[in-house]
């Protein structure tokens, strides 16, 4: 089968990576078409890899722009995929000459831009798309032009989400609307060591997106002895954020940024710990919990959505109310006292973590692609 993966890019963020890596797994059963149309960093091997888009210098930055003011107007009337015609065009032309029979269009905006002209123009190609954010999330990140974005939930023959909140939302709209996780590819490795006074944190870089003021509270709170290490990366300017938000909450001490970390060293910053936490006030499935998961480490976290899907709403691990730092640092305490419970939540992380292996997400993949 022919199959092409239409996403704003293939090398940054967690939903365009994890789309990479399905596209490369689903490769050994289809001939799969990469198709970029937003940014060409970190280009795939691959024969089947394709740029579509025009190089604009502050491209998002002059959308984001756009869509205030016209839909500040216009009562949520913009249309992006009028700045995005070129690629559109060019991506249409590309689907009919390789005979493409399906398309997964990763994320909101690649099928709010590209689902109504593909269902136009070659209306017997099956469009699936991918949604990776929560509800509420997704409808702030679509505010301006909402309209447009349901019609193409509407439109898609099938929809993936990856969350229970997000399915029963979307199935009102779309009744061919299923969860699949998203997978982790980690290469074997170790459980994490229990009797580090270290709490790991990992995230990409947004004080407002990701808590970094209410994880800077929480480092104020730790007895003495314990840091929380934070390994991550972001735009230049929402580092320097962060790194300021440190300075100024005077939590130096208790809270150590490493900076990004991968293969190897991010191996170490997970076993070197001893309890995994997340501040964020939104995320949909957050791959790097999983990952935590995966090392055996109890996990501690605000209810957003993606917590609540991943520890079964409390089960594998310990959460609180999105903002409730005295919730959360009573949950630290509680683990930081007793190593036994810690083991006991780390049995649970590794057992759960067995439902987001890639074979098992890959398997639902090709039945979604198979089925008529």
């Amino acid at each position: 089968m022919k199959l092409a993966i239409i996403s704003p890019e293939f090398g940054f963020g967690g939903s365009n990576t994890v789309a990479r890596n399905i596209g490369t797994h689903l490769e050994k059963f289809n001939e799969v078409f990469f198709v970029a149309y937003q940014f060409a960093r970190e280009p795939i091997n691959s024969d089947h890899y394709y740029f579509v888009g025009k190089k604009r210098n502050g491209l998002v930055h002059n959308i984001q722009r756009f869509e205030k003011g016209l839909g500040i107007l216009t009562k949520h009337s913009f249309s992006p995929s009028s700045y995005f015609k070129y690629e559109i065009t060019k991506t249409i032309t590309l689907l009919k000459q390789e005979n493409i029979k399906v398309v997964i269009l990763n994320s909101f905006i690649a099928s709010t831009l590209f689902c109504e002209a593909i269902k136009k123009e070659i209306p017997d190609v099956k469009v699936i798309t991918w949604l990776h954010e929560s509800v509420e999330f997704g409808k702030h990140l679509t505010r301006y032009y909402r309209d447009r974005f349901i019609g193409a939930v509407k439109r898609s023959d099938e929809l993936v989400c990856l969350t229970h909140e997000a399915l029963a939302y979307y199935k009102k709209l779309n009744a061919n609307a299923r969860i699949i996780y998203n997978p982790i590819d980690l290469p074997e490795h170790g459980q994490a060591n229990l009797n580090k006074h270290v709490i790991s944190f990992t995230a990409r870089l947004n004080v407002h997106i990701k808590g970094l003021d209410y994880l800077c509270e929480i480092a104020k709170t730790l007895p003495d002895g314990w840091q929380i290490r934070v390994a991550g990366e972001g735009s230049s300017k929402n580092v320097m954020s962060f790194k300021k938000l440190i300075e100024e909450s005077g939590v130096a001490e208790k809270l150590n940024f490493v900076g990004a970390k991968r293969g190897s060293a991010l191996v170490d910053h997970y076993t070197n710990s001893s309890i995994f936490l997340s501040t964020s006030r939104t995320e949909a499935l957050p791959l790097v919990m999983i990952e935590a998961l995966s090392f055996g480490l109890p996990i501690v976290s605000f209810s957003h959505p993606g917590a609540q899907e991943i520890l079964e709403e409390g089960k594998i691990g310990l959460v609180s109310p999105v903002g409730d730092v005295k919730g959360i640092h009573e949950h630290l305490i509680k683990l930081i006292r007793d190593l036994d419970l810690r083991r006991q939540l780390g049995v649970k992380s590794i057992d759960r973590y067995q439902d987001f292996k890639t074979n098992t997400i890959i398997q639902r993949w090709r039945q979604v692609l198979n089925d008529d």
